[in-house]
């Protein structure tokens, strides 16, 4: 039996900028240069990046989505959005998934690939910001 995903990986255009990116925004350990791959470690999650210079910003790879990363309570959460908000990477809204479920928002990544950023919430009255029901 498996016992769970151990990493994705994702090319990048320009790998200064996506280091910072999630250095920035998720505190992750991110190593200076590009080793081909680079082992990027947000919390759990472990990413292996590649750069290519020949990757556009609107490229996404054919089966892959997007990667969802959970906050661990919901101060990080509002943390995270705030830094993605002032990065220009994410908008306002976040998704309300029902009562017992998650809030999140989508982002994108420096070079367009989409995020989500979860977090578990049971008494959505007390949210600082204002959520929108999931369709």
């Amino acid at each position: 039996m498996m016992k769970r995903i151990h990493h994705a990986a994702l090319f990048t255009a320009d790998y200064a900028a996506t280091a910072d990116f999630y250095r920035t925004v998720f505190d992750a350990e991110v190593p200076e240069a590009c080793t081909q791959p680079s082992v990027v470690r947000i919390g759990g999650v472990v990413l292996h990046v590649f750069e290519r210079e020949s990757i556009r910003g609107d490229w996404a790879p054919a089966r892959l989505h997007h990667i969802a990363l959970e906050a661990g309570d919901l101060d990080e959460f509002v943390t995270i959005r705030d830094r993605l908000l002032a990065h220009g990477a994410c908008d306002e809204q976040v998704i309300d998934f029902g009562v017992g479920a998650h809030v999140s928002l989508l982002a994108t990544d420096p070079d367009g690939g989409m995020l989500e950023v979860l977090v578990a919430v049971e008494d959505r009255a007390t949210l600082p910001f204002a959520v929108v029901p999931h369709e």
